[in-house]
């Protein structure tokens, strides 16, 4: 990201007295693994009182490398960060995260179903988006308890090193 042209843009949506929703930052593109500057545009969205948020799909578990973790310096700022675990955790379609620094900002995507998501049965879905949903964040829960830190920290070093 063009921290540059990012700050130019919010202090034009400031002069205008547009509200920004969100700032979006891309910690590992699909075609090459590109990083945006993750603790600069915290920053600015820090000074721009507007939500954080961090697609972390393909590169979250560098956080887990001892080499490339410093690459995601910054990470630990977002409000929101996502993660699609069946990339480089190695899991089925379908096993992915939606990681909020406050849980309770999920209220904003609540929904109710009279017919399954009645008081007090605990959240079968009405904080996701997808609503009712397999079990596949166990798979997660499985992999990390299984392969672990460790594990996954080889398993991204090594993929680094493949290319090479």
């Amino acid at each position: 990201m063009d921290l540059m042209a990012l700050q130019r843009i919010v202090d034009d949506c400031s002069a205008r007295d547009f509200r920004i929703v969100a700032i979006v930052a891309t910690a590992g593109t699909t075609d090459c693994g590109s990083i945006d500057p993750l603790d600069e545009i915290a920053e600015i969205a820090g000074h721009a009182h507007t939500h954080f948020h961090v697609d972390a799909a393909w590169c979250a578990p560098l956080i887990f490398s001892q080499r490339y973790q410093t690459r995601l310096a910054g990470i630990d700022r977002a409000e929101s960060v996502t993660i699609d675990a069946h990339k480089q955790f190695y899991l089925p379609i379908g096993s992915s995260v939606l990681r909020m620094l406050e849980p309770h900002a999920a209220t904003v995507i609540e929904k109710q179903a009279s017919y399954m998501l009645q008081e007090g049965s605990g959240d079968l879905g009405k904080r996701a988006l997808e609503g009712s949903r397999s079990g596949s964040a166990l798979l997660l829960h499985a992999g990390l308890n299984i392969i672990g830190p460790q594990g996954y920290g080889w398993l991204i070093e090594d993929n680094i090193q493949k290319p090479r």
